[in-house]
């Protein structure tokens, strides 16, 4: 009996073994797994290899704001009374201390009250005058109603009679094509729609877009009619005037072929004229310079019509003294500076305190954009760095500017701390106050430097280092010496040469280590100081 109780003890005993035998059987297997997947992974972990070699390196710091003018003044009202007169509108240019507007002047004496109305209607028609005059002087400025190649007529200091032709801007990187097409086909074809076009003489297929559908029938021979229409295409090149092409349009009706052959067509060329006897002051441009649309090509000038306007001037001048001469009272407004009227804050007729509001004038020539810079760049901003600007409202354009300043006091939020940086608009063509803008301050730039990629540099002990390979092949630590550092590339200043070759992995890992426990930095560690800089290693060599 109790050699059976023994034996069924036993028995349990062995089983309770087996079972924590196969429990840990199982989870070694399970550890012997993940390392060999771990192993797997790390073998397929190939070293990148990158060739050190000369190229070019750009830091930038980037940021975001809203236009604003960097002379903005609220005219207030002096005193209480009704607007009689207003003289300019919103968007019309004034100079300083051009009148705006006068106040309601009115006198129990009717023989005073005609003089007051005399002398205001002498002041309101010598205002009238002088705005025209300034509207003249605006005309003298000659912008680019089109973007284009600019080609000259008229040289710095060249006298030019009214309606004289001065420049043309001829269209560029635009290839355009008509050809016909039947009344069928026509119904169905719209402006926007993709094309395709084959030039034979060059065996070139090219995609374009429909820009113009005519439906004026046109005779071309033989009994046939067609319609013409027209195809744009982007391309950086030129085609002789006149070369054949063949033209398919599709869209959701199909593909339709032009039963005749098209034509390349000549490019766009829009003339600029003088509108006043003038002389040539300045020419922004020089010939075959490509010119952005609403850019400023020259200024004409007029030594009469300055003349005329100090003679003007003084005119209005003397006319509102006359009316103020009248009553003790200024029953004029003025404005402060020289600038655009952006507000009329008042009507005319309507009554106003001391101190309201009545206009808002600007400086739109000399605009600004203030943006916050973290305090860890901040030390890399100075003043007058160029600055590269670009806005979504004008998708192809880029305007440029520069640091104007940099505030010495930042500004704490969330633990971040960030200065203000303000950067003036060198070219402002059609940007408008309070558009957004993005702008790329460029902070360093060295042609001909030695560059490697970001992620084969890391910081040991306070030192850069790279990872390179002994004469048996095994992955070493070399010190490097860097100059410019930025989010893509650094500059090596010592410690490789050209031809060098350094070695890193994009996976993300700490680190590596060889048979001897050694540790090497083989991945793409991310670099102290590099800021907001953008960076990239090119395909040519080069960098930016």
């Amino acid at each position: 009996m109790a050699n059976k109780k023994n034996k069924k003890k036993t028995r349990v005993i062995v089983a309770v073994i087996l079972v924590i035998i196969l429990i840990v059987a199982f989870f070694v297997y399970q550890k012997i797994d993940e390392i060999r997947k771990t192993q797997q992974e790390s073998a397929q972990m190939a070293l990148k290899e990158y060739t050190v070699e000369y190229g070019s390196i750009n830091k930038t710091i980037t940021g975001s704001g809203s236009i604003q003018p960097s002379d903005t003044r609220i005219v207030l009202s002096e005193k209480e009374g009704v607007i009689d007169q207003i003289f300019v509108e919103e968007g019309q240019w004034v100079s300083v201390d051009e009148v705006l507007s006068l106040f309601e002047v009115e006198s129990d004496d009717e023989s005073e009250q005609l003089k007051i109305d005399t002398a205001q209607y002498n002041l309101e028609k010598a205002q009238k005058n002088l705005n025209d005059l300034y509207q003249i002087q605006e005309d003298l400025k000659i912008y680019a109603t089109e973007s284009g190649t600019l080609k000259k007529y008229v040289e710095e200091g060249d006298d030019v009679g009214k309606n004289f032709k001065m420049f043309d801007l001829v269209e560029v990187n635009v290839l355009r094509i008509e050809s016909f097409f039947s009344k069928s086909q026509i119904d169905l074809i719209s402006t926007g729609d993709e094309a395709e076009v084959f030039l034979s003489d060059y065996l070139l297929t090219l995609f374009g877009q429909v820009t113009s559908v005519d439906f004026t029938p046109v005779a071309l021979g033989g009994g046939t009619v067609g319609y013409k229409v027209t195809v744009d295409i982007e391309y950086n090149g030129a085609l002789v005037e006149g070369t054949s092409a063949k033209v398919t349009v599709i869209n959701s009706q199909g593909r339709m072929l032009s039963p005749f052959t098209g034509l390349s067509a000549k490019n766009n060329v829009t003339t600029l004229y003088s509108e006043y006897e003038a002389t040539v002051k300045s020419i922004n441009y020089n010939n075959g310079d490509y010119v952005d649309k609403g850019s400023l090509i020259a200024v004409l000038q007029s030594d009469d019509l300055i003349y005329d306007i100090e003679q003007q001037e003084l005119q209005v001048q003397s006319k509102r003294l006359d009316l103020e001469n009248l009553n003790d009272d200024d029953f004029s407004v003025a404005t402060p500076i020289d600038g655009t009227v952006l507000t009329v804050l008042v009507d005319e007729k309507s009554y106003v305190d001391k101190g309201t509001q009545l206009f808002k004038i600007a400086n739109l020539d000399t605009m600004e954009v203030k943006i916050n810079i973290d305090e860890l760049d901040i030390m890399d901003i100075k003043k007058g760095q160029q600055v590269s600007i670009l806005s979504d409202a004008f998708e192809d354009q880029k305007f440029s500017g520069k640091v104007k300043s940099v505030s010495l006091s930042g500004v704490n939020q969330n633990g971040v701390t960030t200065y203000e940086v303000t950067i003036s608009i060198e070219d402002r063509k059609d940007l408008m106050s309070g558009m957004n803008v993005d702008v790329e301050i460029m902070v360093a730039n060295k042609e001909n430097a030695l560059i490697v990629p970001i992620g084969a540099v890391s910081k040991v002990a306070g030192k850069y280092v790279v990872t390179t390979k002994d004469e048996e092949g095994n992955p070493v630590l070399s010190s490097i010496k860097a100059g410019i550092v930025t989010d893509h590339i650094v500059e090596v200043l010592e410690g490789l040469k050209q031809g060098d070759a350094v070695y890193y992995t994009e996976v993300q890992s700490s680190t590596a280590s060889n048979e001897n426990g050694m540790v090497f930095p083989m991945t793409a560690q991310p670099v102290p100081g590099t800021g907001q800089g953008k960076g990239r290693i090119p395909t040519d060599g080069g960098g930016n």
